[in-house]
Protein backbone atom coordinates (compact mmCIF):
# COMPACT_ATOMS: atom_id res chain seq x y z
CA UNK A 1 0.00 0.00 0.00
CA UNK A 2 2.69 2.67 -0.07
CA UNK A 3 2.70 3.31 -3.82
CA UNK A 4 -0.16 3.92 -6.28
CA UNK A 5 -0.86 5.29 -9.72
CA UNK A 6 -4.09 7.19 -9.16
CA UNK A 7 -7.01 6.35 -11.46
CA UNK A 8 -7.43 9.93 -12.75
CA UNK A 9 -4.93 12.27 -14.38
CA UNK A 10 -4.28 15.90 -13.54
CA UNK A 11 -5.64 18.83 -15.54
CA UNK A 12 -2.73 18.56 -18.02
CA UNK A 13 -3.26 14.84 -18.69
CA UNK A 14 -0.36 13.63 -16.55
CA UNK A 15 -0.50 10.44 -14.49
CA UNK A 16 -0.25 10.92 -10.74
CA UNK A 17 2.11 8.61 -8.88
CA UNK A 18 1.55 8.71 -5.11
CA UNK A 19 4.16 7.42 -2.65
CA UNK A 20 3.67 7.15 1.11
CA UNK A 21 6.99 5.83 2.33
CA UNK A 22 5.88 5.02 5.87
CA UNK A 23 3.36 2.55 4.39
CA UNK A 24 6.10 0.47 2.70
CA UNK A 25 6.31 -3.12 3.91
CA UNK A 26 9.23 -4.97 2.33
CA UNK A 27 12.17 -7.13 3.20
CA UNK A 28 14.11 -6.44 0.02
CA UNK A 29 14.34 -3.00 -1.68
CA UNK A 30 14.14 -4.77 -5.05
CA UNK A 31 10.51 -5.64 -4.23
CA UNK A 32 9.71 -1.91 -4.17
CA UNK A 33 11.65 -1.50 -7.42
CA UNK A 34 9.58 -4.22 -9.09
CA UNK A 35 6.34 -2.67 -7.80
CA UNK A 36 7.37 0.75 -9.05
CA UNK A 37 8.35 -0.74 -12.43
CA UNK A 38 4.91 -2.36 -12.79
CA UNK A 39 2.93 0.67 -11.63
CA UNK A 40 4.77 3.08 -13.91
CA UNK A 41 4.30 0.72 -16.83
CA UNK A 42 0.56 0.73 -16.18
CA UNK A 43 0.65 4.53 -16.42
CA UNK A 44 2.77 4.43 -19.59
CA UNK A 45 0.12 2.34 -21.37
CA UNK A 46 -1.66 5.66 -21.94
CA UNK A 47 -0.26 7.60 -24.91
CA UNK A 48 -1.30 10.91 -23.31
CA UNK A 49 0.82 10.10 -20.25
CA UNK A 50 3.75 9.21 -22.51
CA UNK A 51 3.52 12.69 -24.04
CA UNK A 52 2.66 14.73 -20.94
CA UNK A 53 4.58 12.87 -18.24
CA UNK A 54 3.89 12.02 -14.64
CA UNK A 55 3.48 13.92 -11.39
CA UNK A 56 5.17 12.37 -8.38
CA UNK A 57 3.66 13.09 -4.99
CA UNK A 58 5.76 11.74 -2.11
CA UNK A 59 4.32 12.07 1.38
CA UNK A 60 5.74 11.54 4.84
CA UNK A 61 2.98 12.75 7.17
CA UNK A 62 2.30 11.44 10.63
CA UNK A 63 4.53 8.77 12.08
CA UNK A 64 7.81 8.79 10.21
CA UNK A 65 10.85 7.27 11.85
CA UNK A 66 13.83 8.42 9.78
CA UNK A 67 15.88 5.40 10.85
CA UNK A 68 13.09 2.92 10.08
CA UNK A 69 11.60 4.45 6.92
CA UNK A 70 14.58 5.97 5.14
CA UNK A 71 16.56 3.64 2.90
CA UNK A 72 19.32 5.20 0.77
CA UNK A 73 19.66 2.05 -1.37
CA UNK A 74 15.95 2.20 -2.14
CA UNK A 75 16.17 5.91 -3.02
CA UNK A 76 19.05 5.18 -5.37
CA UNK A 77 17.12 2.33 -7.05
CA UNK A 78 13.93 4.37 -7.44
CA UNK A 79 15.80 7.40 -8.81
CA UNK A 80 17.64 5.24 -11.32
CA UNK A 81 14.40 3.59 -12.48
CA UNK A 82 12.60 6.90 -12.82
CA UNK A 83 15.37 8.83 -14.55
CA UNK A 84 17.54 6.37 -16.47
CA UNK A 85 15.65 3.14 -17.07
CA UNK A 86 11.99 3.90 -17.72
CA UNK A 87 10.92 6.10 -20.63
CA UNK A 88 8.95 8.59 -18.60
CA UNK A 89 9.00 12.31 -18.23
CA UNK A 90 8.69 13.69 -14.71
CA UNK A 91 6.55 16.81 -15.00
CA UNK A 92 6.65 17.73 -11.31
CA UNK A 93 7.69 16.34 -7.95
CA UNK A 94 5.84 17.32 -4.77
CA UNK A 95 7.23 16.29 -1.39
CA UNK A 96 4.97 16.82 1.61
CA UNK A 97 5.93 16.17 5.22
CA UNK A 98 5.34 17.43 8.75
CA UNK A 99 8.46 16.15 10.53
CA UNK A 100 10.88 18.72 11.93
CA UNK A 101 13.68 16.22 11.26
CA UNK A 102 12.77 16.06 7.56
CA UNK A 103 12.62 19.85 7.49
CA UNK A 104 16.40 19.74 8.10
CA UNK A 105 17.18 16.68 5.95
CA UNK A 106 15.02 17.40 2.86
CA UNK A 107 17.24 20.14 1.40
CA UNK A 108 20.21 17.76 1.50
CA UNK A 109 18.23 15.09 -0.35
CA UNK A 110 18.20 17.41 -3.35
CA UNK A 111 21.91 16.70 -3.82
CA UNK A 112 21.12 13.02 -4.38
CA UNK A 113 18.32 13.32 -6.91
CA UNK A 114 18.75 13.90 -10.59
CA UNK A 115 18.85 17.41 -12.02
CA UNK A 116 15.64 16.68 -13.91
CA UNK A 117 13.77 15.95 -10.66
CA UNK A 118 15.47 18.76 -8.76
CA UNK A 119 14.25 21.37 -11.26
CA UNK A 120 10.67 20.14 -10.85
CA UNK A 121 10.75 19.76 -7.06
CA UNK A 122 8.32 21.52 -4.72
CA UNK A 123 8.44 21.02 -0.98
CA UNK A 124 5.36 21.26 1.25
CA UNK A 125 6.77 21.17 4.77
CA UNK A 126 5.86 21.85 8.35
CA UNK A 127 2.43 21.69 9.93
CA UNK A 128 0.97 23.93 7.23
CA UNK A 129 2.28 21.43 4.66
CA UNK A 130 -0.39 18.87 5.46
CA UNK A 131 -3.13 21.42 5.99
CA UNK A 132 -2.41 23.24 2.75
CA UNK A 133 -1.19 20.34 0.62
CA UNK A 134 -4.48 19.76 -1.19
CA UNK A 135 -4.88 23.49 -1.90
CA UNK A 136 -1.29 23.77 -3.17
CA UNK A 137 -1.72 20.71 -5.37
CA UNK A 138 -4.96 22.22 -6.68
CA UNK A 139 -2.99 25.29 -7.78
CA UNK A 140 -0.78 22.88 -9.74
CA UNK A 141 -3.74 21.28 -11.56
CA UNK A 142 -4.29 18.35 -9.20
CA UNK A 143 -7.86 18.67 -7.92
CA UNK A 144 -8.99 17.32 -4.53
CA UNK A 145 -11.46 15.06 -6.37
CA UNK A 146 -8.61 12.98 -7.84
CA UNK A 147 -6.63 12.71 -4.58
CA UNK A 148 -7.43 9.91 -2.13
CA UNK A 149 -8.96 10.65 1.27
CA UNK A 150 -5.75 9.33 2.88
CA UNK A 151 -3.98 12.55 1.79
CA UNK A 152 -6.89 14.96 2.30
CA UNK A 153 -8.62 14.59 -1.07
CA UNK A 154 -12.13 13.30 -1.69
CA UNK A 155 -11.44 10.21 -3.85
CA UNK A 156 -12.45 6.90 -2.26
CA UNK A 157 -9.55 4.90 -3.71
CA UNK A 158 -10.14 1.15 -3.50
CA UNK A 159 -6.82 -0.63 -3.99
CA UNK A 160 -8.46 -4.07 -4.13
CA UNK A 161 -10.81 -2.95 -6.93
CA UNK A 162 -7.87 -1.43 -8.83
CA UNK A 163 -5.89 -4.68 -8.48
CA UNK A 164 -8.86 -6.73 -9.68
CA UNK A 165 -9.33 -4.45 -12.72
CA UNK A 166 -5.61 -4.82 -13.54
CA UNK A 167 -5.83 -8.62 -13.23
CA UNK A 168 -8.75 -8.67 -15.67
CA UNK A 169 -6.89 -6.39 -18.08
CA UNK A 170 -3.74 -8.56 -17.91
CA UNK A 171 -5.82 -11.67 -18.67
CA UNK A 172 -7.47 -9.98 -21.67
CA UNK A 173 -4.12 -8.96 -23.17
Amino acid sequence: GGMHVLPSKDRAGRAIFLVRRQDFRYENPNSIGRLMWYLLHTALEDAEVQRNGIVLIALSFGTFDIFKHYDRKLDKLVTKLATEVLPLRPASVHYGFDSPILEVIAPFQLFFISREFRLRYTQHSGRQGRENLVAKLGECGIAAEILPTSVGGTLQFDLEAWLEARRRKELED
